[in-house]
C-alpha cells in the first residue's frame, strides 16, 4: 500500500525510519502498554536500539511513559511501560457502497472519535468523491481530534492498493478508477484505498477477533461475499492484489449469471440481493422483505426455509473451500447478511463438516459489525499505511 498524494501533501513525516522504529511503534499500537525490555524481547531488538527509538518517539509525542511499578518481590529497579498518545495523530476512514459512504474519525489508538454517514444518489466516481470530500471535511472538524493525517477509502471488488486503482468492482458499475488519486486531489489529504474485506480483516488483527490469532480468515456475506486472508503473520493480498473472491467460487449448480459475468458464484445464492430474489419467486411472496422472511421461516414455512438451507449449503461449501486450502485457525464470519445467520447456521455447519478435509475443520466466529467499523478499518489501514512506510510490490509487511 502506499498514499496517493493531494496537490500540496499534508502527511507529517514519521519520527523514526528505520524497520526497529517502526516496528517498535506498530507494536505498541496494536498492544497497548508494554515495557522496553519486553519491546526488546518481542522484536529481537538491543537495548540500546530500543532506547534510541523509544526516546524519539516520545519527544515527538507518540508515545508517553507510565509511572514505574516495583518488581515483585522487590528485586530489581522499578520498571515503567510506554504507552501510544492518542491524540497526537488521527486518521479517517471511509466505506463506500452503492447506497451510501459511511466516515469515521479515528485516533492514534484505533478509538472512533466521530462517524457519519451521507447518502448516494449515484455510484458514478464524480458522486462517490464529491460524498467523500464532503464527508471527511465534516469529519475532520470534530472537537478535539488530533491533527488529521492521512484518509482511508475501503471499497468492494479487485482494488490495487499500490496505485490506488479500483479496477474492477462490478457492485458500483467501475472500472479502472483511479479511485485513490481522485480523493486525494478532492480531500487535500494522502489518500490509501484497499479492498474494504482486507481492510476490514486488518482491523480484526489489529484489535478484534482475529488479534492473537496465527491465521484466519474473515468471511463477509451482505451485497456480496468477500474473504480476508491473515496468514502467517501478515494480510494475504496474492501476487496480482486479488484474493480472497469467495463469493465468485462457482459452487451454486443452479449456474444463474452473476454481476461479475460468470455464472454459479456464490454470491448468485447468497448475497442479500440473490436471497431476496429466491424468497420472492416462491407463489404469493413478491413483495417479501428480509424481516418478513425470517419471521415466516420461525413460524416454519417451508419455502422460505428451502431457500436458507440452499444459502447455508453454497456458504458451507465456500468455508469448506477455505478451510481446506488455508488451514486457519478460525473464520470470523461477518458483513450486513449475518442477521440472518441463524436461519442457515445448522445447514451451514453441516455442509462444511462434510467438506473440509480432516483437522482443516476450523471453529467459525460470528461477529456483527456496522458498516462505522467497516469505516474505522479503512483508517486503520491509513494508519499502518503511515506508520510502516508503505510498501511496494514484493514487500512484505513491515512488522507483524
Amino acid at each position: 500500500m502506499r498514499f496517493s498524494q493531494a496537490s500540496t501533501p499534508q502527511t507529517p513525516r514519521m519520527p523514526v525510519t528505520s524497520k526497529g522504529g517502526r516496528a517498535i511503534l506498530t507494536t505498541l499500537l496494536r498492544g497497548g502498554a508494554t515495557s522496553r525490555v519486553e519491546l526488546a524481547a518481542r522484536l529481537g531488538l538491543s537495548q540500546p536500539a530500543v532506547t534510541r527509538s523509544t526516546r524519539t518517539l516520545i519527544e515527538a509525542g507518540y508515545l508517553a511513559e507510565t509511572e514505574a511499578v516495583p518488581v515483585p518481590g522487590g528485586r530489581g529497579r522499578p520498571t515503567s511501560s510506554l504507552t501510544v498518545a492518542p491524540d497526537r495523530l488521527s486518521f479517517l476512514g471511509v466505506k463506500v457502497t452503492t447506497e451510501e459512504v459511511i466516515g469515521a474519525a479515528v485516533d492514534l489508538t484505533g478509538q472512533i472519535r466521530a462517524a457519519e454517514r451521507t447518502a448516494l444518489t449515484a455510484t458514478t466516481p464524480e458522486q462517490v468523491v464529491g460524498a467523500i470530500a464532503s464527508l471527511t471535511s465534516e469529519l475532520g472538524h470534530t472537537p478535539g481530534l488530533g491533527p488529521v493525517t492521512a484518509l482511508g477509502v475501503g471499497v468492494t471488488g479487485d482494488v490495487d492498493s499500490i496505485t490506488g486503482t479500483a479496477r474492477r468492482a462490478p457492485l458500483m458499475g467501475w472500472a479502472g478508477v483511479p479511485l485513490g488519486r481522485l480523493v486525494a486531489e478532492a480531500s487535500g489529504l494522502a489518500t490509501v484505498v484497499d479492498n474494504d474485506v482486507r481492510a476490514l480483516t486488518r482491523a480484526e488483527w489489529w484489535y478484534g477477533a482475529g488479534r492473537g490469532v496465527g491465521s484466519f480468515a474473515l468471511v463477509t456475506v451482505g451485497a456480496g461475499v468477500g474473504c480476508g486472508l491473515f496468514l502467517n503473520g501478515s494480510i494475504y493480498e496474492g501476487a496480482h492484489g486479488v484474493t480472497g473472491e469467495l463469493g465468485h467460487l462457482p459452487l451454486d449448480e443452479r449456474a444463474l449469471s452473476c454481476a461479475c459475468g460468470a455464472s454459479g458464484c456464490v454470491e448468485t445464492a447468497a448475497s442479500t440481493a440473490a436471497i431476496l430474489r429466491d424468497l420472492r419467486a416462491i407463489d404469493g411472496l413478491s413483495a417479501i422483505t428480509l424481516a418478513e422472511a425470517t419471521e415466516l421461516a420461525a413460524a416454519g414455512n417451508q419455502p422460505v426455509l428451502a431457500v436458507f438451507d440452499r444459502v447455508g449449503t453454497v456458504l458451507g461449501r465456500a468455508l469448506a473451500c477455505v478451510a481446506n486450502l488455508v488451514g486457519p485457525d478460525r473464520i470470523i464470519l461477518s458483513g450486513e447478511g449475518i442477521a440472518l445467520f441463524d436461519l442457515y447456521r445448522e445447514r451451514l455447519r453441516q455442509t462444511m463438516t462434510a467438506h473440509a478435509f480432516g483437522a482443516a475443520l476450523c471453529e467459525i466466529v460470528p461477529l456483527p459489525l456496522p458498516f462505522e467499523q467497516w469505516a474505522r478499518a479503512a483508517a486503520v489501514t491509513a494508519m499502518e499505511t503511515f506508520v510502516t512506510g508503505g510498501k511496494k510490490k514484493g514487500q512484505a509487511d513491515a512488522a507483524s
